[in-house]
């Protein structure tokens, strides 16, 4: 028979309503027919097999509703239901346990990467501030030193006009000094007849 026409135990467990273990039971008591591989012990059974030996599905409009639905299966099926029940809400609160700490985890390394990023913005603030500092310093220095460059420049420039001034003066009184001699000088050629 070819591949497909067979379930492995698992989908055969499932298709039936019966756990793994209740299904290798009805195997070894042949009420159901299914081959073992000799070397990978795993499991085929033949879909024909499986669709004979389902039971009837539950009417969609009549939902199992308690201990008269049960009472039809045997004891063994209801302990296998009640033992696969009992795996599953371990299985559950195990996986409720794993999440916890997953979240927990997560939340932790969010956390620790939050105060990462906090700690790295605070250096880089406090290397900003330190820069801002260190330009207005610098700033300050430069402008300071342009000031006093300022008022010697204004103070050599007041003593240029000063001595502008002095020699204007000095110009202005050689120039009358030229004049009154100039003017002597043609009173004695005048006198003189010179």
């Amino acid at each position: 028979m070819e591949e497909q026409e067979h379930y492995t135990l698992a989908q055969a467990a499932r298709i039936l309503g019966v756990t793994r273990r209740r299904l290798l039971e009805m195997l070894a008591n042949r009420e159901i027919h299914g081959e073992q591989d000799p070397q990978s012990s795993l499991w085929k059974i033949s879909k024909d097999a499986v669709h004979e030996s389902a039971p009837e599905p539950v009417p969609a409009d009549r939902p199992l509703t308690g201990p008269e639905d049960t009472a039809e299966l045997p004891p063994e099926t209801v302990q296998d239901l009640i033992g696969e029940l009992d795996n599953l809400q371990r299985e559950v609160g195990h996986l409720k346990t794993r999440l916890e700490l997953a979240q927990r985890a997560q939340n932790s390394a969010w956390q620790e990467e939050k105060e990462l990023l906090l700690g790295e913005l605070e250096q880089e603030r406090e290397a900003h501030r330190r820069e801002l500092e260190h330009a207005d310093s610098t700033l300050r220095a430069e402008q300071n030193r342009l000031l006093e460059e300022q008022r010697r420049e204004q103070e050599r420039s007041d003593a240029l006009q000063e001595e502008a001034d002095r020699l204007r003066g000095e110009v202005d009184r050689l120039r009358e000094e030229l004049e009154v001699e100039q003017s002597r000088g043609s009173w004695r050629r005048r006198l003189f007849g010179g």
